[in-house]
């Protein structure tokens, strides 16, 4: 009998464990869908390259293009994409304002700087402020440049 009685506590253990387990799982999978939930919250950008944002300034006039360098950068060997508005990215913060405007005009924003890393950070960085519709130049003003695409200086 106290055999018995050992093998059904056995059972009763492994089942309290197995519904413990699956709680856990559930948890953690609600946890997972709530952050699934708070990304597509957030706003979001894409990379392209620089043919695909030339394209995309020349043949969309809702875009617009913000090159995210210093100004000694704007105005340097690389020059700058016609028609691009200088906001460097280390004052981000006193121009997201202006970005955030820009989508509620429905414009799509171009971001570019020197090779892709920066304009990079500024994408993600409005993104998660919530905004989409945002294009980070990969390759940057270099990638520009050698493709022989057009530059202002």
């Amino acid at each position: 009998m106290k055999k018995y009685l050992f093998i059904i506590n056995l059972v009763v253990i492994a089942l309290a464990a197995g519904f413990l387990g699956c709680q856990t799982e559930t948890k953690s999978q609600q946890v997972q869908d709530k952050a699934r939930q708070e990304v597509s919250k957030k706003g979001s950008f894409v990379n392209i390259d620089v043919k695909t944002a030339f394209n995309k300034i020349k043949n969309d006039s809702n875009v617009v293009v913000i090159d995210v360098r210093t100004p000694g950068e704007f105005t340097g060997e690389l020059g700058h994409i016609p028609g691009a508005i200088l906001r460097p990215v280390q004052t981000i913060d006193q121009w997201a304002n202006e970005a955030k405007k820009l989508r509620e005009q429905n414009k799509k924003i171009v971001l570019v700087c020197r090779s892709g890393n920066r304009s990079g950070m500024a994408a993600r960085t409005l993104a998660e402020m919530g905004l989409d519709s945002l294009f980070n130049v990969q390759g940057g003003m270099r990638a520009w440049n050698a493709a022989g695409l057009p530059v202002e200086k």
